[in-house]
């Protein structure tokens, strides 16, 4: 009885060897094909096609919207600013960022054309901006110092983000003051600015420093073409497009903002 199990055992035994030893074979064969040459287009064209690119870009009505998650949380012990600080909504100010207009489709800036976005350097009531008409930066200027305007930045080493006591307040006022404000006492204190001193992380680490009349200017291209996510958008095709050269097309996908588009893409 043993010697009819060791034999039905070694029948079983032997397709999985003639398996492994194959195996091995073909392992051991193949440094000899590895240096066949994969060609890099389809073998049935006859010359090289470039490369075909399509980008759509969404254009429903969300991407219009001034705020980014759809819910934002809210901030607490303070007024609640949470549409006005970057670390919450993330479209928002980052004076951390050097904001850039878009670039058009011969790969000059928008301000290049349309000076009227700029502070003045030395007189604010003649800045203009676009309104909020998303789909064109070239229609209904609007003037930013006719209100206040206002962004937060998070303290060094903030412990908690949605606690309004953590952050600074910086307003342009409407009468041409810059003040900081910080929490004290259930109330903001305010003090003059003269200039602005940003941190950046990097890499690589640096600080940006920028006087009162550049902070504005900065704060004004951030208006003009990142303010919402559509313009968000339209800033990093435009920046990624400038790079390829020639760009054959680029449609949106409700068809609503072709002639905005071609402003600023390569076609």
């Amino acid at each position: 009885m043993k010697a009819q199990n060791q034999n039905k055992f070694n029948v079983n035994r032997t397709p999985w060897s003639l398996v492994a030893t194959f195996t091995i074979g073909v392992l051991a064969g193949n440094p000899v094909h590895a240096g066949f040459p994969y060609p890099d287009s389809p073998l049935q064209t006859g010359t090289r096609v470039p490369a075909n690119l399509m980008l759509v870009l969404d254009d429903s009505g969300s991407m219009g919207w001034t705020f980014m998650p759809d819910s934002v949380p809210n901030i607490t012990v303070t007024d609640n600013f949470n549409n006005q600080v970057y670390t919450l909504n993330t479209v928002y100010y980052n004076p951390a960022i050097t904001y850039r207009p878009w670039r058009t489709s011969n790969d000059t800036p928008y301000t290049s054309v349309h000076t009227s976005y700029k502070f003045p350097d030395t007189s604010m009531p003649n800045m203009k901006f676009n309104n909020g008409n998303d789909d064109n930066a070239t229609v209904l200027p609007t003037n930013l110092s006719l209100d206040d305007r206002v962004f937060h930045v998070p303290q060094a080493g903030i412990p908690n983000i949605t606690n309004g006591s953590y952050y600074d307040r910086y307003v342009f006022r409407s009468n041409g003051d810059v003040e900081k404000g910080v929490w004290v006492a259930g109330a903001w204190s305010y003090t003059p600015v003269t200039s602005f001193s940003w941190p950046v992380v990097g890499p690589p680490a640096t600080t940006i420093i920028r006087t009162v009349a550049e902070e504005k200017q900065n704060f004004a291209t951030w208006y003009s073409f990142q303010r919402t996510r559509n313009k968000t958008a339209k800033a990093g095709v435009s920046e990624s497009f400038a790079d390829l050269g020639e760009v054959r097309g680029i449609a949106a996908c409700k068809e609503q903002q072709q002639v905005a588009i071609r402003h600023y893409c390569h076609r």
